[in-house]
């Protein structure tokens, strides 16, 4: 599916494409002239396109690298039920279409295609290009490693935690089959378990609430109780090291870096064969390399740097 003739900008146009289940994803396309490399672009665990990540397409568009950015299924203006869900590997099997429909493009150049992925998407990168050789390139920003690992921090009550799970599931199995949610970050009204209780969490996400607001949108706080399933069997370890030869820049906040979890995923990027990649540390938390003022301008910075050396050959002096 081409995309469509409405135009949000002078350089930035409305665009749909079809997953292979018939759902319809929704988001932005920015043109980079003709035969231009391109990237596609999706946000993390129950974020939005709009979060952030317009800022990396323009720079990129301006570098001369075209850019799909798109709202997950069952997010923002992408179809999909039910609402709020965060599934992880139909999420990852969406970025093989979302590939496709970059290649429909005609000013695309086929062989030069990468995924650029925040937080959750960052592990869909990896597994989908682990399987899809259309992809040559992969930025990784703080990337999920392992959920069982992820969990064990953000939602450390088990027992709890997996009571939610299975009453849930029993009574929508059974019984009246509403969807049952929980907060994904904490806030003045919220009680009880949250997804990401960090205070670095509830402060990006409440903060972007407010631009989606006052930009017309809405966001919830919430996700499918479900997602918290889903997310305990997610691992992208062993895809790692099928992972060359895409080439790989892992962005990795300072402050997760004594787990030892990203060096390890970084040096198994290197088990499969010959593979370009780098490892940069950036001050702050998980949040800061989506915030202006804070990390976002110097991942933007590499992000260009790197893409531009992979498709281009170019080399900083």
């Amino acid at each position: 599916m081409a995309s469509t003739t409405a135009t949000i900008s002078p350089m930035r146009h409305d665009t749909e494409f079809k997953t292979l289940d018939g759902t319809t994803l929704k988001g932005w396309f920015y043109p980079a002239g003709e035969n231009a490399s391109a990237v596609v672009i999706s946000h993390g665990f129950a974020c939005l396109k709009s979060w952030a990540l317009p800022e990396i397409s323009r720079a990129l568009q301006s570098s001369g690298i075209a850019s799909l950015l798109y709202d997950q299924r069952c997010f923002g203006t992408s179809s999909g039920t039910p609402r709020h869900d965060v599934d992880p590997e139909l999420q990852c099997s969406d970025v093989h279409d979302a590939v496709g429909h970059l290649l429909s493009l005609p000013s695309i150049n086929p062989d030069k295609i990468g995924i650029v992925g925040f937080s959750y998407s960052a592990a869909h990168a990896v597994k989908a290009a682990s399987l899809d050789r259309r992809i040559k390139s992969i930025i990784s920003i703080n990337s999920f490693i392992r959920g069982s690992w992820l969990l064990g921090l953000m939602v450390p009550d088990r027992p709890s935690a997996d009571a939610l799970i299975w009453e849930d599931r029993e009574r929508r199995r059974a019984g009246d089959g509403e969807v049952g949610y929980f907060p994904v970050c904490k806030t003045a009204d919220t009680t009880g378990m949250v997804f990401l209780p960090t205070e670095g969490a509830s402060e990006f996400y409440q903060r972007m609430q407010k631009v989606e607001i006052a930009n017309g949108g809405e966001w919830e706080n919430r996700a499918t109780i479900q997602s918290l399933l889903k997310i305990r069997k997610y691992s992208i370890m062993e895809d790692m090291k099928v992972l060359a030869p895409t080439s790989l820049l892992m962005i990795v906040d300072e402050s997760v870096l004594g787990s030892g979890e990203y060096q390890k995923a970084f040096e198994a990027a290197g088990e499969g064969g010959e593979i370009i990649k780098e490892f940069l540390t950036v001050e702050g938390g998980h949040f800061d390399p989506m915030t202006e003022g804070r990390g976002l301008e110097n991942v933007i910075e590499h992000s260009v740097s790197f893409l531009r050396r992979i498709f281009y050959g170019e080399v900083e002096e």
